[in-house]
């Protein structure tokens, strides 16, 4: 099967630098990689970079998989705690919008209790009134002071999210989309994974990252992870391949480069898009 055609429509030059969109201005390397990937795409030299590059990716693959997938919902920019291995992710965020803050109503409960008779029986009433209210004023900042400082797991993002339409609850299949990488967006990936894995509370949903990333140094910060990320799906996979020989045949000394490639691949940790449908239907 032939790269998806969207991966051309998304590949644009720099206005500022003329590189390659998927391209890091400050390093050769990555340039040659994409003019040769863009070479095997057929963009033309006229095409302009969209805007929005990520979020164009994301709805991009959303429209692709959905597509392919006519039983399943695909879904783009989700919280991970709208399904259910994370719902429990979005308890403290519900308690803290539903808590209510009942110091104040205590305070006006004890300026009407001065008003009761005997002065006996005002005295108690109001004293105990006092120390509610101190001890609903010290909870309320302890709340705060919690809510300031805890990490906020319910935060955590979903790119691309797959589900069966008979279940939409559960996630099947989690993407995080890099249009290209640089060593803190791989990094990000990884982290994702590692929350993902440690903070679900059944079924594991399949973790993998779509990219156009050409070059297989950057590739490989995600394929060679101990399982934080389950593989990389290359939206451009056959283009590649062909500028990974076009390249060594104009540069044989870059030969090593394509051999990791080669590897990632024998490893069953870079794949085509199209194979994610596979995986999926599993």
């Amino acid at each position: 099967m032939p790269d998806p055609t969207f991966a051309r429509a998304l590949c644009g030059y720099r206005s500022a630098s003329g590189h390659p969109n998927t391209s890091d201005k400050h390093d050769a390397n990555s340039i040659r990689w994409g003019i040769a990937l863009f070479d095997q795409l057929e963009v033309p030299t006229t095409a302009v970079e969209p805007s929005s590059i990520g979020t164009a990716l994301e709805d991009a693959v959303v429209n692709y998989l959905d597509d392919q997938l006519p039983d399943y919902e695909i879904t783009a920019r989700r919280k991970a705690d709208n399904f259910s291995q994370y719902a429990h992710l979005g308890s403290l965020d519900k308690f803290f919008k539903s808590y209510e803050e009942n110091a104040d109503k205590i305070a006006q409960a004890r300026a009407i209790a001065h008003q009761v008779q005997p002065p006996r029986t005002r005295n108690r009433l109001v004293k105990r009134l006092e120390t509610i209210e101190k001890t609903a004023r010290s909870n309320w900042k302890l709340l705060q002071d919690f809510q300031t400082a805890r990490t906020d797991e319910s935060q955590l993002k979903i790119d691309i999210a797959v589900t069966s339409r008979k279940n939409s609850s559960e996630l099947l299949t989690a993407l995080s989309a890099k249009w290209s990488l640089r060593t803190d967006r791989a990094q990000d990936c990884v982290s994702q994974g590692n929350r993902l894995t440690a903070l679900r509370r059944g079924r594991m949903p399949h973790f993998a990252t779509v990219t156009i990333e050409p070059r297989p140094s950057m590739l490989k910060l995600l394929t060679d992870t101990s399982g934080s990320v389950d593989c990389v799906y290359h939206i451009a996979y056959h283009s590649l391949l062909k500028a990974a020989d076009a390249l060594v045949d104009a540069r044989p000394s870059i030969a090593s480069q394509r051999n990791e490639l080669h590897r990632m691949i024998r490893q069953d940790r870079l794949k085509p898009l199209d194979s994610l449908i596979q995986e999926v239907y599993k």
